[in-house]
């Protein structure tokens, strides 16, 4: 008696929506660096408005650095 093995689906991206899965990550990447610069020029103001030493700061742009990974 032969076995079957299941059948087996691959996905293959083609033209358009390779394109269009490419431009999806880039769109994804650029918006992460533009979070990070945006809290990059904040720290100044959280820095001062909070009271914060350059150790915090660091710890700041570290921890959100972080959660947003």
């Amino acid at each position: 008696m032969a076995t079957a093995s299941p059948p087996t689906h691959t996905v293959v991206l083609t033209g358009r929506r390779r394109w269009g899965a490419l431009i999806a990550l880039a769109f994804g990447v650029a918006m992460i660096i533009l979070d990070a610069t945006v809290v990059n020029v904040a720290i100044p103001t959280i820095v001062k408005d909070l009271g914060l030493t350059t150790n915090d700061a660091e710890w700041v742009t570290a921890s959100y650095s972080l959660v947003f990974a």
